[in-house]
């Protein structure tokens, strides 16, 4: 059976690590009641949710913001004219809907910085005109919300407790329907809602009544209105909120077309106002002048019997006139100037100027400024609060209205110059005509004059007059250019929230949380699990694999010869004969990296095994800083390698048969201080060159390779190593590093054992490769060899 790996980076990793995949989806099964637990919390924390959760639906509505109509002929005052068809852009409506002054009115005009809500068993839910009494807040010190306890007495009274008592000392009282109320700081008043003939008073319900900051709510509902076009290039808007109480929400989007397009009628009204007013203002000072020219006019057909002027005095008024009706227009484009220049050095607010299409001054540079200036100054009315004003949107458009100023005064300024230039031209030609006026008669001469100041200041008067009069049918048939297409409703079913979103959730968190532990802990295990994670680090070959034996036998070969610990030293006994080249004498040394990997255990059951087939085996104990290994032999330690090496023993004396035939140990002896220095010795050559000449296997047992160098000192007398890792145990850098020693040559011939093996599962390897086993191994006294 092929297994499945992903090597996390490669052998020369930091901490060689790999993902098992098999390894982990068994250990998914292994623990499945995690899974289940994992599971049902999150499906129970998703039925909480979906059931306790505050229901948000969606409510639309849809508007029309109308265009220009085309007219023509006698509809042309009524649909074409300037008043009505003022300067809109299109791209600002949007911005404008959404603006803090319209949303905020809106916002006090319905009490939405009051709200009452009903106690339930584990939420509360908000009561939206379903009282028979409405609160209106007027006022409250402080930014802050502040929160009552509300007792619904009979219908005309009411009590209220303050939630915070270490405040308000007076927190609670009595009150009566329709009063205007100061209490803890809040100032307000009542209202009867009739609407609720029949509430039940006194029915034990606790309701909770809250007085907001208007600007928070303002904010609050600035942040979920979406208002967006319908299409690209249709003028139709979209306007979507979302809330817990969908009538509260349809009174919201109902109010705000209402304001929205109460304030489109006004700015038309305000517009027609401020025209009437200024063309007013023009006539006062002209009306007063037509009077005096009527007068002599009159005064002189009494006083003269010249009723009608010759052929060339009219040819010569006539030629007047014409000039005189080019001054008209030039004096009223002066006059509006003036007044545009007076405005904007003096006012701040350029959203209230005329229009200069009103008055008959059909400058298009001059009326694109000054539409352009009434547009930036209305967006710039959005941003009220110190937040809003520090927004470099803000900043922007106070730049653009400044330059657009500067712009609109040299323009008015180059426009006067431009006039200046006609009004010489136009009073030149009026004085050739003059100098004619003095060739005839004096009755003519004087009757010329006198019906050319008249006809100025009427012609003057009959332009101004036409004017208001197109202002006030402006304004008394004006009406607004918004429209609803469709009212406020319930656009879908439950937003939030969502029950088959959450299951999937719960489900996905439920299945996947569990599995990504599994995942970091295989991921982050730097721990020795298999024969796949010794060979997914190094090349050296694996010899054998040992399983866990729960009968703790440390001779398991000798007490438990048919249990599969025993079979698997049998295979290793099998596949060393071949690492060694099937040589008759062979030397064995056995090591790993730290203790308790199970050495001196593999040393005594691979020599009881080498004995159990008729070889003459010798066990050494190699490890002289923590003997041992005589205990389980029922042998002393009184003399051994260290009394050998420092020429106190021979051979014979320190050499103990044990009671499995053919097996014989030389214990480490008493602990000498200088341990690898006795090693290095050319006595411990000897004696391994004595014992093969005696004895068919020697298994040399030593200290643990990466906390001493005994192993390294043995390593070039034996014809084979054998590293110990064990399951679970060993760290996976610690085979690197023998691997290190390996390809630098300070360790020859070796191969791997991994022992231990508790874990039989898929993705652990026991039972594939070199030593097949048959089934667990041995006990834990050991392990701290």
């Amino acid at each position: 059976m092929e297994e499945t790996y992903n090597i996390i980076g490669d052998k020369s990793a930091s901490n060689g690590l790999l993902v098992n995949y098999q390894r982990l989806f068994g250990r998914a099964l292994r623990y499945w009641y995690v899974f289940l637990l994992t599971l049902l919390f999150a499906l129970g924390g998703a039925f909480l949710a979906n059931r306790y959760a505050v229901r948000i639906y969606p409510v639309e509505m849809s508007i029309l913001i109308k265009e220009s109509e085309e007219a023509s002929g006698n509809a042309e005052i009524l649909y074409n004219n300037p008043l009505v068809d003022a300067y809109r852009n299109f791209y600002n409506e949007l911005y404008i809907i959404k603006s803090y002054p319209v949303v905020g009115e809106v916002i006090k005009q319905l009490g939405f910085n009051t709200a009452i809500y009903v106690e339930g068993n584990v939420k509360e839910t908000e009561l939206y005109k379903l009282l028979p009494i409405d609160f209106w807040l007027l006022s409250f010190d402080g930014e802050y919300s502040r929160s009552f306890e509300l007792e619904l007495i009979d219908t005309t009274s009411y009590r209220l407790t303050s939630t915070d008592e270490s405040v308000f000392s007076s927190h609670s009282a009595v009150f009566f329907n329709t009063d205007t109320v100061n209490f803890c700081g809040v100032n307000f008043h009542t209202s009867i809602n009739n609407s609720i003939p029949n509430f039940t008073y006194n029915s034990g319900k606790k309701y909770n009544l809250y007085f907001n900051s208007s600007s928070a709510v303002t904010s609050s509902y600035i942040n979920k209105l979406k208002v967006d076009w319908a299409e690209e290039g249709a003028s139709v808007v979209k306007l979507e909120i979302n809330g817990a109480v969908v009538e509260k929400e349809k009174d919201f989007l109902n109010t705000l077309f209402r304001y929205y397009s109460y304030q489109d009628l006004e700015k038309k009204n305000i517009a027609a106002t401020r025209s009437l007013k200024f063309i007013e203002e023009q006539l006062a000072n002209i009306s007063d002048s037509l009077l005096v020219y009527e007068i002599q006019l009159e005064n002189f057909k009494n006083n003269n019997t010249l009723t009608d002027l010759g052929e060339e005095a009219k040819r010569i008024l006539v030629k007047i006139e014409e000039f005189e009706g080019q001054r008209v227009n030039v004096v009223v484009q002066n006059s509006y100037l003036d007044y545009l220049k007076k405005y904007i050095n003096e006012s701040q607010n350029y959203d209230q100027i005329v229009l200069p299409m009103t008055v008959g001054v059909n400058d298009p540079i001059l009326s694109d400024l000054v539409s352009k200036m009434i547009d930036i100054q209305f967006s710039i009315k959005s941003f009220i609060s110190t937040e809003a004003k520090n927004n470099p949107l803000y900043k922007e458009k106070k730049s653009a209205l400044e330059n657009i100023r500067n712009s609109l005064t040299e323009s008015v300024s180059n426009l006067r110059n431009t006039n200046r230039i006609k009004l010489a031209s136009i009073n030149e030609q009026i004085g050739l005509l003059t100098i004619q006026i003095k060739r005839l008669p004096k009755a003519e001469r004087k009757l010329i004059t006198i019906q050319r100041n008249y006809k100025f200041s009427e012609n003057l008067y009959n332009f101004l007059s036409q004017k208001r009069t197109e202002a006030g049918i402006t304004k008394a048939s004006a009406t607004s250019d918004i429209l609803v297409i469709n009212p406020a409703m319930q656009k879908t079913g439950l937003i939030s929230p969502n029950p088959k979103r959450n299951n999937l959730i719960a489900l996905v968190v439920g299945i996947g949380l569990p599995l990504i532990l599994f995942f970091l802990i295989e991921y982050f295990n730097n721990k020795v699990q298999s024969k796949e994670d010794i060979e997914g680090i190094v090349d050296i070959p694996i010899s054998g694999l040992i399983g866990h034996d729960e009968q703790k036998n440390n001779i398991v070969v000798n007490n438990n010869s048919k249990s599969a610990v025993a079979e698997s030293f049998r295979t290793l006994r099998s596949n060393l004969h071949f690492f060694v080249n099937k040589k008759e004498k062979k030397v064995f040394m056995v090591t790993s990296s730290i203790s308790g990997e199970g050495k001196s255990f593999t040393c005594m059951n691979l020599g009881a095994v080498m004995a159990l087939a008729g070889k003459k085996t010798v066990i050494i104990g190699g490890d002289m800083r923590k003997p041992k290994m005589f205990d389980e032999f029922s042998l002393n330690n009184e003399v051994g390698l260290s009394t050998l090496l420092s020429g106190n023993k021979t051979i014979d004396e320190v050499l103990q048969k044990t009671e499995i035939d053919n097996l014989y140990l030389i214990s480490a002896g008493p602990i000498p201080p200088n341990p690898s220095e006795m090693l290095m010795q050319d006595d411990m050559k000897e004696l391994i060159i004595a014992l093969q000449g005696e004895f068919d296997s020697v298994i040399i047992d030593t200290p643990p390779i990466a906390l001493v160098t005994d192993a390294l000192v043995i390593s070039p007398l034996v014809d084979h190593t054998i590293y110990i890792t064990r399951q679970g145990f060993t760290p996976k850098m610690a085979i690197k590093n023998v691997a290190e020693l390996h390809k630098d040559g300070k360790i020859k011939n070796i191969s791997i054992i991994l022992n231990d093996i508790k874990n039989n599962r898929p993705g652990y390897g026991y039972g594939y490769g070199y030593g097949y086993g048959y089934g667990y191994g041995y006990g834990n006294d050991y392990y701290e060899q």
